[in-house]
């Protein structure tokens, strides 16, 4: 305590907390994955420039940087395998939806050239697993947390 001024002084390893106010502001990609959600077809996109297949969305090819067009959507099946998988034990002040023991889920589409990391209330789902994707029916966030997955 600093007594002339009456006020505690932090040292450098003590944390601070800070409270931040931020707005995403989303880009034509990513209105266009949210929108699809709504929808019953899975839809990637298929780079013009290089042919990946990218899911979900992206303004621009993260292989070659070509400009990735609403024109180039490719329907995909609905089904993936599990890359990787994570159990979190506490709870993420920024993922308010989660709790304690959600599961971060890493998976690939089979037509797909990109890998997809999703918040899971799943926890049963394990690496090497084939999964069913599907999105929430009702409380929709428009955000990566309506995306569920099933094990098949």
């Amino acid at each position: 305590m600093d007594k002339r001024k009456g006020e505690k002084k932090h040292s450098a390893s003590e944390g601070r907390k800070f409270d931040l106010e931020y707005e995403i502001i989303a880009t034509e990609a990513a209105d266009r994955f949210f929108s699809s959600l709504d929808s019953k077809d899975m839809k990637a996109y298929k780079c013009k420039g290089c042919k990946k297949v990218i899911y979900p969305p992206a303004d621009f090819c993260p292989f070659c940087g070509r400009k990735i067009e609403k024109s180039d959507a490719v329907k995909i099946s609905n089904d993936a395998k599990v890359f990787s998988q994570t159990v979190i034990h506490y709870t993420v002040p920024l993922m308010s939806d989660f709790k304690q023991n959600f599961a971060l889920i890493a998976f690939r589409i089979p037509q797909t050239d990109t890998y997809v990391i999703v918040p899971s209330k799943n926890t049963g789902i394990y690496l090497g697993d084939r999964v069913k994707i599907f999105v929430k029916s009702k409380d929709k966030k428009h955000n990566m947390s309506d995306i569920e997955l099933e094990k098949l």
